[in-house]
């Protein structure tokens, strides 16, 4: 998603032609990456390592992407100020005090090739399931029986471009020592043949194998990871609805001030490994603005002033792409600031306009107004409060809406909202 967004932000820098607005723009790149830098830093949370003689020290563990820890543990001890970083086999391995996170020194084969890594322990039992995770696209899995047996467990991929032939072998090279180790369940079998190599599937094959042999195997499940709690990343849909206050504008023909109803709905992205302040947000949003009243002009024609009414209608399509930045994210309310970039569209817009007079309305309704650009685009930037509703949150927002390339109809000003986030 990052990336994506950052596509987005470099794409419309490459598009402006004006140097005004390549410097805004550039700043909102600057800032965003002095975001993601921020997101790189530490990210403490308090958990404990195990010695390799087997005692428990507490403190805080700089939690990372499960590809950094893997390789290194970085431990702030109770009562001291300076984090120590561990490699794997300097501790027997480290875990948070949430009790959903686990890693372990394991020397297992990665990439084709013995090393000793902090493995993530997802199921212990009388088959154990570890996980290595290097990148979000390169997992691999390691069940270890009670007579520490290993089956290197890696998804085949997509095999619809393979003869039936070519694609069996290389599912069994993928499968077979995995298909071995659980040789007692037929079950597990079908279920390890069906469908792509995921973490929850592997921890419910596991987990039933367990289930079904404990007896023989040892204890069924000495401890699961919590996956919410393990995850790189999660989402949480929201909701807002609000309105908006500001400037409607057409070129040489509208120009008022307007109030409309705002609505919109989208995702926003948490990155609980990196920090628990950023996140990135994605909406859609609707505006709809309706604005009447009465003008007067003298008219040529009858020779005195013609009073008539008049009125706009103009409806607007958008969608916003940004980062949020909650102060006390861990609080019941905190204050949060957001900021990013839109692009909105107006649509199904009707209008009977105030021109000067009946002879400029006649030529201006024939002019061609020429080459458009597909939508307007801008920046945003915005603040509010937000407050905690068990596992959901209630939001109150202003942000303030700036276009910086624009089509014939635009409009710029307030949002006002207040939002939902599930």
């Amino acid at each position: 998603m990052v990336e994506y967004f950052f596509f987005v932000l470099l794409w419309a820098f490459s598009y402006l032609k004006c140097k005004l607005m390549k410097k805004l723009l550039f700043l909102i790149i600057i800032v965003c990456c002095v975001n993601v830098q921020v997101l790189a830093q530490q990210n403490p949370v308090e958990g404990y390592v195990i010695t390799n003689a087997g005692d428990t020290i507490y403190g805080t563990i700089d939690y990372q992407t499960r590809g950094r820890l893997a390789r290194v543990c970085h431990f702030l001890r109770d009562g001291e100020t300076a984090y120590v970083a561990y490699l794997p086999g300097q501790i027997a391995g480290f875990r948070l005090m949430n009790d959903g996170v686990y890693f372990v020194t394991r020397t297992f084969l990665v990439d084709g090739q013995e090393q000793t890594i902090f493995a993530e322990y997802l199921l212990q039992g009388g088959v154990s399931l570890y996980r290595y995770e290097n990148t979000w696209t390169n997992a691999q899995y390691y069940l270890v029986d009670q007579d520490g047996k290993v089956a290197l467990v890696r998804d085949p991929g997509d095999l619809s471009a393979y003869t039936v032939e070519d694609a069996r072998k290389k599912r069994e090279l993928a499968l077979g020592p995995a298909l071995h180790l659980l040789r007692k369940s037929h079950k597990a079998w079908e279920q390890l043949q069906d469908g792509s190599i995921t973490a929850n599937k592997m921890l419910l094959i596991t987990r039933e194998y367990n289930e079904e042999y404990c007896q023989a195997d040892g204890d069924c499940v000495v401890f699961q990871y919590d996956a919410k709690k393990s995850s790189t990343s999660n989402y949480h849909f929201s909701v807002e609805a609000g309105t908006f206050i500001g400037a409607l504008r057409e070129e040489g023909k509208i120009d008022v001030n307007a109030v409309g109803l705002h609505l919109a709905g989208g995702v926003e992205w948490f990155f609980p490994r990196r920090s628990k302040h950023f996140s990135l947000q994605l909406m859609l949003e609707l505006n709809t603005i309706s604005k009447s009243g009465t003008y007067s002009y003298y008219s040529s024609f009858s020779g005195e002033n013609v009073q008539k009414e008049w009125s706009v209608t103009v409806a607007e399509i958008g969608v916003h792409m940004g980062t949020n930045y909650r102060f006390i994210p861990a609080g019941k309310i905190t204050p949060l600031i957001g900021g990013g970039v839109f692009l909105s569209r107006p649509i199904g817009k009707t209008r009977d306009i105030p021109y000067a007079s009946d002879y400029d309305k006649e030529n201006l309704s024939d002019k061609d107004d020429g080459f458009e650009l597909p939508t307007n685009f801008g920046i945003y930037v915005g603040g509010g409060v937000e407050m905690k509703l068990g596992k959901h949150a209630l939001q109150a927002i202003f942000r303030y809406e700036l276009p910086l390339l624009k089509l014939d109809t635009y409009t710029k000003g307030l949002v006002a909202t207040l939002g939902f986030l599930f």
